[in-house]
């Protein structure tokens, strides 16, 4: 029986999907703004495969978007910057941008607090904390957790076990009695398990291609991590 859920952001809690298309569309289209409709839809395509969930690192994916649109100039439209800084100038607008586009999704936002009623909730999420609070309070997701852990404020990244332990410190809870969701299966469900906790991937209608664990549980989307937890493991509520 869990005593934590502890979550992932992007693509978990948070509809990074839908933030990383959006902003895509907007790019494409800013960008190939003579290009027929086809041509653009095209190359939203080739953004979000060459995002590839954001697993890939921001520079890897900001030289990839560069190769593709030579185009792409700094917002001040200084063409002498050299090639490094030419990137650094995109990530910072990409970065910036695409925190506007992520939604506010209001069953997830009373999943959390319906899970709050049974189980101390924490978030572990890789990235910047100038990026993922915004984010976060974007989605309406910025209250109702016990610890909030983000790899800038500990120095390690998933799968690293610190991230993990900082969040089962904070929270005061064993390995054992906690669940951590995520749909990365190598920096959530192996980095999680490897310091003793329990896991849930969120499949996103993805098959599990890692073969150095298996999941506890799986489940297409988060909205259905009360019906599994329910079904499979029932909830205590927590003391007063």
């Amino acid at each position: 029986m869990f005593e934590a859920l502890i979550f992932d952001l992007d693509n978990t809690l948070l509809d990074r999907l839908s933030a990383q298309r959006r902003w895509s569309e907007k790019f494409a289209t800013r960008w190939l703004e003579s290009a027929t409709k086809e041509a653009i839809d095209g190359a939203v395509e080739d953004l979000m495969t060459l995002d590839a969930y954001g697993y890939i690192s921001r520079e890897e994916f900001g030289e990839g978007v560069l190769q593709r649109f030579p185009q792409w100039i700094p917002g001040e439209g200084d063409r002498s910057v050299d090639h490094s800084a030419r990137r650094a100038a995109f990530l910072v607008e990409y970065r910036q941008k695409l925190i506007s586009f992520y939604p506010r999704h209001e069953a997830v936002c009373d999943l959390v607090e319906r899970l709050g009623q049974s189980y101390r909730l924490g978030v572990v999420s890789n990235g910047r904390v100038s990026s993922q609070w915004p984010k976060m309070e974007r989605a309406g997701l910025d209250a109702g957790f016990v610890a909030v852990v983000i790899s800038e404020e500990v120095g390690f990244e998933k799968p690293h076990p610190e991230p993990f332990l900082s969040a089962l410190r904070a929270l005061d809870v064993a390995a054992e009695k906690s669940l951590y969701i995520g749909d990365n299966p190598g920096h959530d469900i192996a980095g999680a398990a490897a310091v003793g906790m329990k896991t849930c991937w969120v499949a996103l209608g993805r098959r599990f291609s890692d073969d150095r664990v298996k999941p506890d549980l799986i489940i297409d989307s988060v909205l259905e991590l009360e019906t599994v937890l329910s079904e499979k493991i029932p909830p205590r509520p927590l003391s007063p």
